[in-house]
């Protein structure tokens, strides 16, 4: 098939690899046309859906892009984010290498870690 501009779509498709490290998902990213692509119209956490494609919907019918933001990030703080009680993330960064030391610890995280609550601290 040959691509048209005026009539041809293509779409991002990621496919997940086994990876070496158990914390970080290693993937393929390739293109590919619309009409054979799909994606998932839910969130699971642990097996149990707790965003699914009504509520995702409801967020992009909003006019404002302000309004869109506020109910995802309203939905990813009550829906997905692990109580500070059960466990909350303590990183730690030195002043002259800030973005470093963020980069680091975030990428250091597990998808797990990446669902609490973060407190950066300064070391002197």
């Amino acid at each position: 098939p040959v691509f048209d501009i005026k009539h041809s779509a293509l779409t991002r498709r990621l496919v997940f690899l086994q990876g070496n490290d158990a914390r970080m998902r290693t993937g393929k990213l390739s293109l590919g046309p619309a009409n054979e692509s799909w994606s998932d119209s839910s969130v699971h956490v642990d097996g149990k859906e707790v965003i699914n494609y009504t509520e995702i919907a409801a967020a992009q019918q909003r006019p404002r892009f302000e309004d869109k933001s506020r109910v995802f990030q309203e939905m990813c703080r009550e829906k997905l984010r692990v109580d500070w009680s059960e466990g909350h993330m303590r990183v730690l960064v030195r002043r002259q290498h800030l973005l470093h030391d963020s980069i680091d610890a975030v990428m250091s995280l597990s998808r797990d870690d990446m669902r609490k609550i973060w407190r950066f601290e300064f070391m002197s």
